[in-house]
């Protein structure tokens, strides 16, 4: 009995890692897409600019909580453009760095639990991942 003990538990601390992993890639993936994605799809200055990082719209903004000068909105806009075009560029290299370290935590944890346990937790990836595409469907 003592050998199945921590058998048992190496298999709640696996799952326990998964749906920590879950969890923490959701939420990483909607603060990317929050932060990055929407404010460098705002950087394309020559793209109209409905959404929220709108470089005109963050403007308008300022303007209208600090009464800025024509000479403080220019150099204004010019910042904000210029670092949505810097965040457009970490996320384009942070993207593929989180997906590789999300799936290569993934096969670990499948290489821990059983093949039943593998195809349940692959049920719950699954699971998760439709769930966060109509999330993110939703929010454009």
């Amino acid at each position: 009995m003592s050998t199945t003990l921590p058998r048992n538990k190496s298999r709640m601390l696996a799952a326990g890692l998964a749906l920590v992993l879950l969890v923490a890639g959701a939420a990483i993936g909607v603060s990317v897409d929050r932060l990055w994605v929407r404010g460098a799809q705002s950087a394309k200055v020559d793209a109209p600019h409905p959404g929220p990082h709108d470089p005109q719209r963050i403007l308008a903004w300022f303007r209208e909580r600090l009464d800025l000068s024509d000479d403080q909105a220019t150099k204004i806009h010019a910042i904000i453009v210029r670092t949505h075009k810097q965040a457009h560029a970490v996320k384009e290299q942070l993207i593929p760095k989180m997906k590789a370290a999300h799936e290569r935590a993934q096969k670990e944890i499948l290489e821990v639990l059983t093949p039943d346990q593998g195809a349940r937790y692959n049920k719950l990836v699954d699971k998760k991942r439709k769930r966060f595409r109509n999330m993110h469907k939703r929010h454009h």
